[in-house]
């Protein structure tokens, strides 16, 4: 049984799984999010236009300052939860392509924790 620092070892990442149509692309990563990268893998000469949102840290939350995030996940059934969210997301928008990238460890404030394209 693998311990949970060792599932979450930075060495371990990025964690990625792309559908077996290629057409979902879901990961896990202490990087920062690159925008070119995520934007390259959706375009699609089918797709008339590309959306990417990026969730960024913000300094305050509930009227309380915040300095950075930290997030940790489970990656198996993280990267399980986005395939499915991103799969359903394309069937029911009949989307090209969707791609779901997840920050893990600290992320500062104006930094991306999370991005979603398709």
């Amino acid at each position: 049984m693998q311990r949970s620092k060792d599932v979450l070892d930075r060495s371990n990442f990025p964690q990625t799984i792309i559908s077996e149509d290629s057409l979902c692309t879901v990961s896990l990563t202490y990087d920062p999010l690159s925008s070119d990268t995520i934007l390259r893998s959706i375009r699609s000469p089918a797709a008339g236009a590309n959306v990417l949102f990026l969730g960024t840290t913000r300094d305050s939350f509930d009227g309380r300052a915040v300095s950075k995030l930290s997030y940790s996940a489970y990656p198996a059934l993280a990267l399980k939860s986005f395939l499915s969210i991103a799969k359903h997301a394309r069937s029911e928008f009949s989307l090209e392509k969707v791609y779901i990238a997840h920050r893990l460890g600290v992320v500062q404030v104006e930094e991306e924790s999370i991005a979603v394209a398709m």
